[in-house]
């Protein structure tokens, strides 16, 4: 019925807490999952992952379900990885799972229901959340999680195409191989999902959201990474976006930074000038002060204005590259 599939390039940590949660709500499922495979493909980590997945084979075989390891020597890419995990995959559903979501108890259940509900092509994604314990202590993940689905929808319902992500969706092998995977051209953080959302839209493939398939984000994210993932994501990731599908630019981040407007450019002109001053610096280190004070709660718009500003030091280099 389901393979899931789930890159992941650090450490063994990561895998068994992954597999562990997965294995765990399998006896919490309200009916029994079978025909269940697990794909995992390291994308070259510095220490191969392949026994700590094997150690785990038992228990899978308890379960009648089967588990596969596969890893690169030297790293690809999550795109090239994904894609290569598919091809291994036995079943004819797809669910691409990042190592670090958790998958909660009726996650499947519920997938499994869509599947059964839905006679048309579809893609869906599933219910993503921060942990709600750390949201009421953490600032930046209180935002960061009302970033997420599960915050805008209480009910499973189609949803626009630019909200596309990989971090975990189902999609049918057959649709998946009619879009030919993700696009391998993409090497930097970034933009490989919005990538493929416009190819779902183009190839008019319905675009769901099950807000009863819940995940659990057990990465903690920071303000720091997020701060240095923008700017690659600028510099390297956008540009090629816009060369593909030029027709998205009001759909991606941030679109003003990309356009030649008055407005466009008197809000780069800001922007750029607070970088000049590394005033983005002094406000993330502000904000990482304040992120876990209690009693402070930090308005949302502060991120995206730091957001923006690494954004707009990504977008820098790119002009001073050429």
């Amino acid at each position: 019925m389901i393979s899931i599939i789930t890159p992941i390039l650090g450490t063994k940590d990561k895998v068994i807490s992954f597999i562990s949660s997965l294995l765990e709500i399998s006896s919490l499922e309200p009916v029994k999952l079978n025909d269940i495979e697990l794909i995992v493909i390291d994308d070259g980590s510095e220490l191969s992952l392949k026994s700590t997945v094997e150690f785990f084979y038992a228990a899978f075989l308890e379960r009648n379900w089967s588990v596969k390891f596969l890893r690169n020597e030297v790293n690809q890419g999550r795109a090239y990885s994904r894609n290569k995990a598919a091809k291994q995959a036995s079943n004819e559903w797809l669910f691409f799972v990042d190592i670090d979501n958790l998958i909660q108890p009726g996650c499947l259940s519920n997938l499994i229901s869509m599947i059964d509900k839905n006679n048309e092509p579809f893609v869906a994604r599933a219910n993503v959340r921060c942990w709600p314990a750390l949201t009421k202590k953490s600032n930046y993940l209180h935002y960061f999680d009302s970033r997420y689905l599960g915050n805008r929808y209480k009910d499973s319902v189609t949803i626009d195409y630019r909200y596309f992500a990989s971090d975990a969706f189902i999609i049918s092998r057959t649709q998946f191989n009619i879009l030919n995977g993700f696009d391998e051209s993409f090497r930097h953080y970034g933009c490989e999902d919005e990538e493929f959302g416009v190819r779902l839209k183009l190839f008019n493939i319905r675009f769901l959201f099950c807000h009863d398939a819940l995940l659990f984000d057990n990465d903690s994210p920071t303000l720091n990474r997020a701060c240095e993932r923008m700017v690659p994501y600028a510099q390297y990731s956008v540009p090629l976006l816009l060369e593909k599908h030029p027709q998205i630019i009001d759909s991606i981040l941030f679109p003003l930074a990309e356009k030649q407007t008055v407005k466009a450019i008197v809000v780069k002109l800001g922007l750029s000038i607070l970088v000049y001053l590394k005033i983005h610096q002094i406000i993330k280190f502000i904000l990482n002060k304040l992120d876990n004070k209690k009693g402070v709660r930090v308005a949302s718009f502060l991120y995206k204005i730091l957001l923006a500003q690494y954004y707009i030091d990504g977008y820098l280099r790119r002009k001073k590259n050429g």
